[in-house]
């Protein structure tokens, strides 16, 4: 028998949905049960020697647990939910640009901050909001809570001329990373104007070496020279605010070496 303690910020919760899942070859559904009035829950395991991981479900919002082999006793923290949180902070926004022949690639990463407190989950539909270029054309996207894995999360429009899109993924405590990938045509140069909505501790936009960038007139782009992406030039505007210009031209042709942006990470 395995058990576990789910740790409920109040007793109400009493009752949410406990599964167990398998991760021998995939990831199989080995039971399913609901947490005692006391927020505990027990499993009968068929291999403890095998590793699982157990997905609590507390007011819709899905948080996981790993369970290495041999392991008896687990214990995970849920939250509340609500529309509006404070403590939410867009830490920083990435943009990697490249381009070759009539295309050009973006993929950008945002970094959410939930410092809330008490620790609580907001869950709306516009978690995170951003502007892509009219003309753009969504090919990915993706979100990732903290100490969890890039699940694919593709962002919704918000107007007719599909230029505004949010995420609805729910912003846990900790901090959430957002990415989305579009393309655009492209005719050897381009204006990109990122219209943030939200204030920023860092802006940072990432293009080739091979590529030519210029930025807009009253914009405060620093150079920063980044160890790990030796093949690009990378500019920052750091404390932006919502409305500041980040406007910037690029022209000419080129490819990034491939790279995971880490969640939260900031020049």
């Amino acid at each position: 028998m395995a058990q576990g303690r789910w740790k409920l910020p109040r007793p109400a919760a009493a009752g949410d949905e406990v599964v167990l899942l398998s991760l021998g070859q995939g990831l199989e559904e080995a039971g399913r049960t609901k947490a005692d009035a006391r927020g505990k829950f027990s499993f009968k395991l068929d291999n403890p020697q095998q590793p699982h991981l157990v997905r609590a479900i507390h007011q819709g919002v899905t948080y996981h647990r790993m369970a290495p082999p041999g392991t008896t006793s687990v214990e995970i923290e849920v939250n509340d939910v609500a529309k509006d949180v404070d403590g939410i902070e867009v830490v920083s926004d990435i943009m990697r640009l490249q381009a070759e022949g009539n295309q050009l690639d973006v993929m950008r990463v945002f970094a959410v901050e939930n410092k809330s407190k008490p620790p609580r989950t907001q869950v709306n539909e516009r978690n995170l909001e951003f502007y892509v270029p009219d003309g753009a054309k969504i090919v990915n996207g993706s979100a990732m809570s903290a100490n969890g894995n890039p699940l694919t999360s593709m962002p919704v429009p918000q107007d007719g001329k599909k230029t505004r899109y949010s995420f609805l993924f729910p912003l846990r405590p900790g901090t959430t990373q957002f990415q989305v990938e579009y393309t655009l045509p492209y005719d050897g140069s381009a204006n990109i104007d990122p219209k943030s909505i939200y204030p920023l501790l860092h802006f940072v936009a990432i293009v080739p070496k091979g590529m030519e960038f210029s930025a807009a007139s009253g914009t405060n782009y620093q150079p920063m020279n980044d160890p790990q992406q030796p093949d690009a030039n990378v500019r920052v505007v750091s404390g932006a605010h919502p409305g500041q210009s980040l406007a910037f031209k690029i022209s000419g042709e080129g490819v990034l070496q491939s790279r995971q942006e880490g969640a939260g990470r900031a020049p």
